[in-house]
C-alpha cells in the first residue's frame, strides 16, 4: 500500500517539530559554519534523522544536550559560547565597540 502526498503531508503536520541546523544556529546564536566545525569535530549530538540531504534534531536533544555544556551568553551578541574570554576577543578584532 502506497501514501499519497496529501496524507504524508498531514502526518508530517502531526509530528512533532523538528529542529533542522538553521533552528540550532538560531537557538545559540551560532553561524552555520559554527554548527557545522561543532558537528564535524564531535562537539555535538549526531542527528536524530535526515530527511533527504538534511539533518534534524528533536528539540528535547538540543535542550538537554545544552544543559550540559558550559555555555554562557555573550553579552554583546548574545551568542551561546563555550569560552566567553576568546569571544568577546574576536569581536575586538572585528573592530566592534564592546560595552
Amino acid at each position: 500500500m502506497e501514501i499519497g502526498p496529501k496524507a504524508l503531508k498531514a502526518h508530517a503536520e502531526m509530528a512533532p517539530r523538528r529542529w533542522t541546523g538553521k533552528d540550532i544556529q538560531a537557538f545559540f546564536g551560532w553561524s552555520p559554519a559554527n554548527h557545522g566545525l561543532r558537528l564535524s569535530r564531535g562537539h555535538f549530538p549526531p542527528p536524530d534523522g535526515r530527511d533527504g540531504s538534511r539533518d534534524w534534531w528533536w528539540p528535547a536533544t538540543i535542550t538537554e544536550w545544552a544543559a550540559t555544556q558550559p555555555f554562557v551568553r555573550c553579552p554583546h551578541c548574545n551568542a551561546s559560547v563555550a569560552r566567553l574570554k576568546q569571544h568577546l576577543t574576536k569581536h575586538a578584532r572585528d573592530g566592534e565597540h564592546l560595552p
